[in-house]
């Protein structure tokens, strides 16, 4: 009796044995949330004392049946609040480890280990992390553009997933205006290419897909930079103006010329959001910085834009002073105008008697000779 009790229990041992060091696969991507599992099975698991560890890291939090907690050393502040067990959960006997943000180093076996009144048991956790989207490589992040530049808006997938229904739509408008328009012939890469940036592509966008059954998403928003150019008395102001200044810490001016042999001359670096500048020839360019350092850099084309500005204002005065000429011949005309038909209308008055005439100049004639008589005598 007492061998097929011995026997028995062995084969239960065996089969829990193995059901207990079963490997649970999970898939994370990269920035998202995961949950390892462990679920205490019995209906009573209090006190029960429970360890996470990481295979090459150690322990990663330990609670002891008395309910004090620990981190393990590879864990502790720099992990903290990325990794946690939530305390709400134990009573129920859930003890899942929860991590946060995840990356790349996540990945590994996951071991939970949890003793209750003498009995061991295991869970193990195998955590797989995907890339996913590679670029943009965070949720909101920003990217700058040069008014009138072309710009190339990213939406890249790890190259080892086959993603579907990839698209790239703009927020604000919800209108997918870039589905089926990318710049690639890869499944992963659906970058699109907008050709010159103007105002109207400011805004937040979403780069998606579709990645065995999970949506997958990442959120960027562009930001346009301009320079604008207003005329003072003795200077020129230029002014570095962007959609969203809110990460620019610092701004840097650069001046470049050509001599007549095409020779180019840098001039020297200003700083400050607007300057005031003299030469009205050249580049000048600003470049724009962050906390990590430069964000992006937008360049004017001074003798070119002075030119059309300045043609842009001769034009004016020419066009003024072309609208008075043309008026003054204009009055002279109508004058001219007016005198011929003045002499036109007395002409025809004239014609319509001629004996009147004829009698007005044989009078005219008579006076003078008797005139001259009245002399001679």
């Amino acid at each position: 009796m007492m061998l097929v009790e011995s026997v028995i229990f062995a084969v239960i041992f065996l089969l829990t044995t193995g059901a207990r060091c079963e490997v649970i696969e999970l898939i994370g991507e990269t920035g998202s949330q995961v949950v390892l599992p462990c679920k205490c099975e019995a209906s009573q698991c209090d006190p029960a004392a429970i360890t996470w560890s990481k295979d090459n890291k150690g322990t990663v939090w330990r609670k002891q049946s008395n309910g004090l907690q620990y981190w393990g050393s590879n864990w502790f502040k720099k992990e903290g609040s990325r990794v946690r067990c939530p305390h709400t959960e134990f009573a129920k006997g859930d003890y899942s480890l929860q991590i946060n943000r995840l990356k790349e180093e996540d990945a590994g076996l996951y071991t939970c280990k949890v003793e209750l009144r003498g009995h061991l048991t295991e869970k193990r956790v195998m955590l797989r992390i995907l890339q996913g989207i590679i670029q943009p490589p965070k949720q909101d992040t920003k990217l700058y553009a040069a008014l009138g530049s072309s710009f190339t808006m990213p939406c890249v997938f790890s190259p080892e997933l086959s993603p579907t229904e990839i698209l790239v739509e703009k927020l604000d408008s919800g209108v997918q205006i870039f589905n089926n328009r990318s710049v690639s012939s890869s499944s992963w890469d659906k970058s699109i290419i907008i050709q010159e940036v103007v105002p109207e592509n400011e805004g937040k966008y979403r780069c998606g897909g579709t990645i065995e059954g999970r949506r997958l998403t990442q959120t960027m928003q562009l930001v346009v930079a301009k320079i604008v150019k207003s005329k003072m008395k003795e200077s020129t102001m230029l002014s570095c103006q962007l959609s969203d200044s809110s990460e620019v810490t610092k701004y840097e001016w650069v001046h470049v010329s050509y001599d007549i042999n095409g020779t180019e001359l840098v001039g020297a670096i200003q700083y400050g959001q607007t300057i005031s500048v003299k030469e009205n020839f050249g580049e000048w360019t600003c470049r724009y910085f962050g906390l990590d350092g430069l964000l992006g850099n937008v360049t004017l084309q001074v003798h070119l834009i002075g030119g059309l500005s300045g043609e842009k204002s001769s034009g004016v005065s020419s066009n003024t002073s072309t609208v008075i000429g043309l008026s003054f011949l204009l009055v002279i005309l109508v004058l001219i105008l007016a005198q011929m038909y003045k002499n036109y209308r007395r002409k025809r008055r004239i014609l319509q008697y001629p004996a009147l005439e004829t009698i007005v100049h044989t009078i005219s004639n008579e006076r003078e000779e008797r005139e001259r008589d009245r002399v001679k005598k």
